[in-house]
């Protein structure tokens, strides 16, 4: 019987065994795999001051800082941290910052309700702002896995954040009587149409999308200050010439005038899903002053240098 029972045991175990053998050799495996690809998971985390799991919880608005690179502002809410201090609000303004030559090149991703992991970092000393820290990469598709494993890289690490995500974050002009657009943009304008045809080549059409026909900008330093901070990484660098109204077509749009690509540039906020400055445009400008200010001519072009400006003289 003590043999029939060894040799039961022994039987047991030995299924076991074989049940055991295959499964420690897969978690081995996987262990080899996970180690070989720390590498690369442990880069992006050394770029990263945040790196978090959530989905985008707006629209993302494309605004290009040039040509084949946009940036997607929008609002990201957070499900779980997996490096860094966890922000005060589970909801935080982002910018995916992106490479894209046409449609191909979209991220998927990029869009409200999708869930993915962020590799960011800050860009901004007061309310948080975030950015990702690659064009490539700095979105990716939430795994399950890759989330443990980025979470287990990161647990001995610490990143020390600004103390206050939610300092008001408020724009300002800075005021430069050299500055001749700012000084003389002012006013109401009206097409000035032989030299419009000159510049365009064609007469102006009757309704275009870049402003042209009548139009008038009035001062307002105030507008400045009322920028949501989802531009904030965006215009943070910007020495800001003027502010106000811009009234086209009858509607009042705020703007302010700044340099971009050495340019002066016009950039003016639209409503968008009940947020009044949720939508941003932008456009490039010259102004050439006359002896008399009612001689004064002024040229609007659009957001980048392939396009032709447009000129307009004072009503």
């Amino acid at each position: 019987e003590k043999v029939k029972s060894d040799m039961k045991g022994n039987h047991i175990m030995s299924t076991r065994q074989k049940i055991a053998f295959p499964l420690a050799c897969l978690l081995l495996y996987a262990t080899v795999v996970a180690d070989s690809s720390d590498d690369t998971l442990s880069f992006f985390l050394s770029k990263s001051e945040l790196v978090v799991v959530g989905k985008i919880a707006s629209e993302p608005m494309g605004v290009y800082s040039e040509a084949g690179v946009p940036n997607y502002i929008c609002t990201f809410e957070i499900s779980e941290v997996l490096k860094g201090q966890p922000p005060r609000t589970t909801t935080i303004d982002v910018n995916i910052i992106r490479f894209e030559a046409g449609d191909e090149d979209k991220n998927p991703l990029v869009k409200p309700d999708a869930k993915c992991i962020l590799f960011l970092k800050s860009v901004s000393q007061g309310r948080r702002a975030w950015e990702t820290v690659d064009m490539w990469f700095g979105v990716q598709r939430y795994y399950p896995w890759m989330a443990r494993s980025l979470k287990r890289l990161a647990d001995t690490e610490t990143t020390d954040l600004p103390d206050s995500p939610d300092m008001s974050f408020a724009l300002k002009v800075t005021k430069d009587k050299e500055n001749v657009v700012a000084g003389r943009l002012a006013g109401k304008w009206k097409t000035h149409l032989p030299l419009t045809r000159r510049l365009t080549g064609s007469a102006p059409p009757a309704r275009a999308e870049s402003p042209t026909g009548s139009m008038s900008f009035a001062s307002d330093d105030s507008i400045a200050a009322k920028i949501p901070a989802m531009y904030e990484e965006f215009f943070m660098d910007k020495t800001i010439y003027m502010a106000g109204t811009m009234n086209y077509r009858g509607k009042d749009y705020p703007f302010i005038l700044i340099q971009h690509k050495g340019n002066p540039h016009i950039a003016y906020f639209r409503e968008r899903d009940g947020n009044p400055m949720g939508d941003a445009e932008s456009f490039n400008l010259m102004l050439t002053a006359a002896k008399d200010p009612k001689n004064d001519l002024l040229f609007i072009g659009g957001d980048f240098n392939n396009q032709p400006f447009k000129a307009f003289e004072r009503e």
